[in-house]
């Protein structure tokens, strides 16, 4: 039986639009492009996730990339905790799972400079959960099984009992090669759905 929902939070809970944030900036389109590719595309990105490189560090690491943008790239990196924007649901939903009896947590891939930029908008239904990890706490990442683990470790919890839900269809293969059930997030609408159908869990 499920006892325990596991919840992604970038795209699941929170928008993470770096698009739209980078849009804000008025640049040129081809320097928009060059942007993108020396931050946000970028497989450097992996390192800002691990949290092992402070947020200076990592800025140098995305000027690397397109050295002519340096203005630029610092500017758009000093900022980017913009990138996260509110989702009108997640408390509530949170809420309403606790009140059926499961046990929610969260397991993200999510940089600790990230955090605290955005602190105000994931407290409002982090503060609700019974726990969670983020990898800039573990220097690790989804689908790495080690994340999967410390957070069963963390909590014991029993990975039978427990249903991940991710909208990166990998990270649900994570987690399900380790026990675990899993859901890749499609929708609001259609993944509450499917967990309405999950039996009350009597704690």
């Amino acid at each position: 039986m499920i006892k325990n929902i596991i919840f992604d939070i970038g795209q699941v809970l929170v928008t993470y639009d770096w698009e739209g944030y980078l849009r804000e900036f008025g640049f040129s389109e081809e320097m928009n492009r060059t942007i993108a590719e020396a931050v946000f595309l970028n497989e450097d990105w992996k390192e800002s996730d691990l949290g092992v490189l402070t947020r200076e560090e990592l800025a140098d690491l995305f000027v690397q990339n397109a050295p002519h943008a340096e203005r630029q790239i610092r500017e758009v990196f000093a900022g980017a905790g913009r990138t996260v924007r509110e989702r009108d649901y997640p408390a509530q939903w949170v809420e309403s799972l606790k009140a059926r009896g499961f046990h929610v947590y969260f397991l993200s891939n999510y940089p600790a400079w990230g955090y605290e930029d955005s602190r105000e908008i994931l407290d409002k239904f982090l503060s609700k959960m019974d726990g969670g990890v983020f990898s800039f706490e573990v220097h690790k990442l989804k689908p790495d099984a080690g994340i999967y683990r410390d957070l069963l470790e963390k909590y014991q919890l029993l990975p039978k009992e427990c249903l991940f839900v991710d909208d990166r269809p990998e990270n649900v293969e994570g987690a399900k090669a380790l026990g675990m059930e899993g859901i890749v997030f499609t929708g609001y609408e259609e993944v509450s759905s499917s967990l309405s159908l999950l039996p009350f869990n009597s704690l």
